[in-house]
């Protein structure tokens, strides 16, 4: 549906609209319509259709498949294969890859060989980025505490750190294909309870001065750009008295807005297998709540348990309400979970709505431009899913020469991090238009991945929610639009 309208009419209600992206004032877009209004002709709205139906890819979001060392011989899993993942995308339409990388052998020792790193870290983060897969990795000194004695023991604090920091060194070199990290090392399954080295106390798990040193080192060494997720809330209370973030500590690089949440015990009874406390305790109260605001700003993901009385109508509100961005498909023990969601239906809402949905709801756009000048535009994003991106992201205006197919891009100030579950966003731009030649462009939006050896790839570029928009060769997402530059 199109509609041409003045311009400056259109611009003055959308200007009215609350929310704006950071940093980014709706009096100086007014000053810079007002200032340039002879430059433009009309605007021509646009309505876009949504899609509501349909359970598509789309990178760092989603379900997880979960690689596992195993458990019978305590021998961490063979690396990842190209053809493996991509099974796996074409029957689930993943795009994680959550694995455990076990440092059974290196328990006692303060070097983890060179070949270990080659064959299994670095291959995997080298053919999640030939899949268009990212990773999510978990450190653990154990995984079958009945193999040996030593299966049940986690490593030294001058081990420990000695292996972050040999391991960041790797992670940091390929954070592109990194989706978050799992605090990992420290205890059982590295959970961060049931710490040989008492890193963590039993039953109160509160974290002792070891613990404390290897989240500061993780923190330090870990690159800035990702988060890191632990497993309770306990932690959040120890370190920061359940203070959520403020609007001023959204997604900067401190310690405190980088700290995610996993619940490795979803569904699995009404504490989620010791997540939370025993219901109706007040700082089980006290838990949840803090983690309902606090998950707006963090990444969250985990696993499913699944006891049988867990699986019903509140799973779904549970995973809105905390804003999960990934799950894993795969655990064995959650078997009655999978079969439940199945059974009621709601496995492919999951699908859809795990993390950002994010679709186009309209756009203002004027018809001709001059050229070395300026466009000004608005468009309106609905997120319809139960979190935004974790991860920074561009989001870019293309235009492309519809007689020569040439494109020239250029970056809109915005960041979809700031486009959180269930709002309704309207956002005014403007684009220099020097160095575009006169001609006749088609006008699409880019959400592409702001890493180097991504940024061109569509598998890493975000699809919008709605109807024949989508570009698949290329990443792109219509705005159904055509603009005359001369």
């Amino acid at each position: 549906m199109k509609i041409a309208i003045v311009f400056l009419i259109y611009f003055s209600s959308v200007l009215l609209l609350p929310v704006i992206p950071p940093n980014f004032s709706n009096n100086t877009v007014i000053e810079k319509i007002l200032s340039s209004v002879d430059s433009f002709h009309s605007a021509i709205i646009h309505i876009y259709k949504p899609d509501t139906t349909t359970n598509f890819a789309n990178p760092e979001r989603g379900w997880f498949y979960t690689i596992d060392p195993n458990y019978a011989t305590n021998v961490t899993a063979p690396g990842l294969t190209l053809k493996h993942l991509n099974n796996l995308h074409k029957a689930y339409n993943i795009t994680l890859i959550r694995k455990y990388y076990l440092l059974y052998d290196y328990v006692n020792s303060d070097s983890i060989a060179a070949s270990y790193i080659t064959k299994q870290l670095q291959n995997d983060l080298d053919v999640c980025r030939s899949a268009g897969f990212k990773l999510i990795p978990r450190f653990t000194y154990n995984n079958n505490i009945k193999f040996t004695a030593k299966a049940n023991r986690d490593a030294t604090l001058a081990i420990t750190k000695a292996h972050i920091y040999q391991l960041m060194e790797v992670l940091n070199k390929n954070i592109d294909v990194v989706d978050h990290l799992h605090a990992g090392f420290v205890g059982l399954w590295a959970e961060w309870h049931d710490s040989y080295q008492k890193h963590v106390a039993d039953y109160s798990l509160h974290i002792n001065e070891s613990g404390l040193s290897i989240i500061n080192t993780l923190f330090a060494t870990f690159s800035s750009k990702r988060m890191i997720a632990f497993r309770y809330p306990h932690f959040f209370n120890q370190l920061y008295n359940f203070k959520p973030l403020d609007s001023a500590m959204w997604y900067q690089e401190n310690m405190q807005a980088r700290m995610g949440f996993h619940n490795d015990g979803f569904a699995y009874d009404s504490t989620d297998f010791g997540t939370y406390n025993q219901q109706p305790d007040t700082m089980a109260i006290l838990q949840r709540n803090f983690l309902k605001a606090q998950s707006q700003y963090v990444v969250v993901s985990g696993e499913p348990a699944g006891g049988t009385p867990y699986t019903g109508e509140h799973i779904v509100y549970e995973l809105k309400s905390y804003h999960f961005s990934s799950l894993s498909m795969n655990m064995p023990d959650a078997a009655v979970f999978y079969k439940a969601i199945k059974a009621a239906g709601k496995y492919d809402s999951i699908s859809m709505y795990l993390g950002y949905r994010y679709s186009l709801v309209k756009a203002a756009i004027p018809g001709k431009a001059r050229v070395g000048g300026a466009l000004l535009f608005s468009y309106t994003i609905h997120n319809s899913g139960w979190a935004s991106t974790h991860n920074k992201r561009n989001v870019n205006l293309i235009l492309r020469n519809t007689a020569t197919g040439k494109v020239y891009q250029r970056r809109l100030i915005s960041d979809p991090r700031y486009w959180f579950a269930g709002q309704t966003i309207s956002l005014n731009c403007q684009v220099k238009l020097s160095g575009i030649p006169a001609g006749t462009y088609s006008l699409l939006l880019n959400l592409n991945d702001p890493e180097p050896l991504l940024s061109k790839r569509a598998a890493y570029s975000i699809r919008l929610a709605n109807k024949e928009l989508w570009e698949p060769a290329t990443g792109y997402n219509s705005l159904q639009h055509t603009l005359l530059i001369k």
